[in-house]
């Protein structure tokens, strides 16, 4: 285990808790990775609307000491290894979630859960990097299960899209309503079968979540309806890859590489503006966003795929940015989906619904061979320039987070703007012949867009739909950082 004794850091990310458990790793002695990793299990905590310990994702770490970079990739796998198993025999159903009025069809089920892959991911990427034991990493968010926390007001907005998800079974009830209704922004929500099921994590490592009693219940409750087998546990790994490289005005971009989709249109998207002039523009005028629209455009067309009639307009998704003074750099970003709609009563487990979600089905539900993994279109980033890690960063939400990524790095590298800027000004987002734009745009500006581009939804306030970038820079040898209000932003600096 390679040994770090910077003191110092600093961690962007969704929730004032989660970024508690990451600052806590500092001030233990730890470096960025112990932090991120604290901060990632938090987040399967007080972040359970979007993400959980039966999710998947990806994390992209740098190592000051080897001045290398790997992208771990533990997103979900498509189940049914050694099982027989027909289509109605499954527990599959749709479900409707209203997003400010628009009703959006999802699929829940024990046959919505994919192959998990974040216990085994913060576990491996720790045993990897981290300099701290496993359960001094773990400690917060058990605390944060056992004692409870208060409800944020992103929290109670997500909750309430999400209700009929969080209240279809007994187990899910029981997890996110546990005195009959949702909790309001405030109230207090205790989750002590989770803290039991993290501390067992603590003492026994990866293999209780896989191969041991928790792995072996949770083979048996899916044998019923699901797919997920035995077979399918035992056959998980963790997929450790080069980043995707790509050089954008003088600066090194590292991203998530195939399979996932997000790195390459993030770089194809980079490409594109780099062959076009604006210098002498500023982000927010006409003529600029026009390229920028063009720019998005052409990128949906090299994805081959059907524009979807009704994209995903949640994204249920999270992203952790980490740096420490000694230049190590950790962006992890991971999902659950809008969840299956079931827990098991007693474990404080909710379950990922990515085999329902559609955007990550593009040929369609249950066509993905058993033990394929899922693509994804999320992407955390790395800036690089002389050799050190300058920008870290990454977003939620579906086909929106590569839109606001993409962004976040044009007005941070083109036009110089402040991060804290970059990340909360405004966005745009063009997809399915649809152009959204957040307010604050010149009235000007917003007249020549809607000239350009008829067919346009201009939005009332900034929004969770435009995506959650959360950034961690060096910059003169200081930290800084930037949280995304559209998504509970915060940011901890350890001194």
């Amino acid at each position: 285990m390679v040994r770090f004794h910077k003191r110092n850091g600093i961690v962007a990310c969704g929730h004032p808790l989660t970024a508690e458990a990451g600052a806590r790793m500092f001030q233990n002695g730890g470096n960025a990775v112990d932090a991120a990793v604290a901060a990632a299990f938090a987040s399967c905590v007080c972040e359970a609307t979007l993400t959980g310990l039966w999710g998947g994702g990806f994390a992209l770490v740098f190592s000051a000491p080897t001045r290398s970079a790997n992208l771990f990739d533990f997103f979900v796998n498509m189940p049914g290894l050694g099982k027989q198993w027909s289509r109605d025999g499954l527990d599959f159903k749709g479900i409707q979630a209203d997003f400010r009025g628009a009703l959006q069809e999802f699929h829940i089920g024990r046959a919505s859960v994919g192959v998990p892959g974040n216990v085994l991911g913060f576990y491996h990427l720790h045993k990897v990097y981290g300099a701290l034991p496993f359960g001094e990493v773990l400690a917060p968010a058990i605390a944060f299960a056992k004692n409870g926390f208060p409800v944020t007001k992103n929290q109670a907005f997500v909750s309430q899209i999400l209700k009929p998800f969080l209240t279809d079974t007994p187990g899910a009830r029981q997890v996110f309503a546990p005195k009959g209704a949702l909790l309001s922004a405030g109230e207090k929500l205790h989750i002590p079968q989770l803290a039991t099921t993290l501390e067992a994590l603590a003492r026994e490592g990866p293999r209780l979540f896989y191969q041991g009693e928790l792995g072996q219940k949770m083979a048996a409750f899916f044998q019923d309806g699901g797919l997920i087998t035995q077979k399918d546990l035992d056959a998980y790994r963790v997929m450790v890859r080069k980043p995707l490289k790509t050089i954008y005005r003088g600066e090194t971009i590292l991203m998530n590489p195939k399979p996932s989709s997000g790195g390459n249109l993030i770089a194809y998207s980079l490409k594109l503006l780099e062959a076009r002039s604006f210098r002498r523009q500023s982000f927010a005028s006409a003529d600029f966003l026009k390229i920028l629209i063009e720019v998005m455009r052409q990128t949906n067309q090299t994805r081959g795929e059907k524009e979807k009639r009704n994209p995903n307009l949640l994204g249920s998704t999270t992203h952790i940015s980490v740096m420490d003074e000694a230049g190590n750099a950790v962006g992890i970003t991971t999902s659950h989906g809008s969840g299956a709609g079931i827990a098991v009563p007693g474990l404080g487990l909710p379950f990922n619904n990515m085999l329902g979600e559609e955007d990550l089905n593009p040929l369609g539900f249950f066509q993905m061979p058993a033990g394929v993994r899922f693509s994804s279109m999320m992407c955390p980033v790395m800036a690089v320039k002389r050799g050190r890690p300058r920008l870290v960063l990454g977003s939620g939400g579906s086909n929106r987070l590569r839109t606001a990524i993409l962004q976040a790095l044009v007005k941070r590298i083109n036009f110089k703007m402040p991060l804290k800027k970059a990340v909360e000004g405004v966005r745009i987002h063009w997809e399915a012949d649809l152009l959204n734009v957040e307010p604050g745009l010149p009235q000007k500006t917003v007249q020549a867009l809607l000239d350009f581009h008829p067919k346009s939804v201009l939005w009332k306030d900034r929004n969770f739909f435009f995506g959650g970038v959360h950034a961690v820079e060096r910059k003169r040898n200081r930290l800084n950082g930037a949280g995304d209000p559209r998504r509970g932003g915060v940011v901890r600096k350890v001194v």
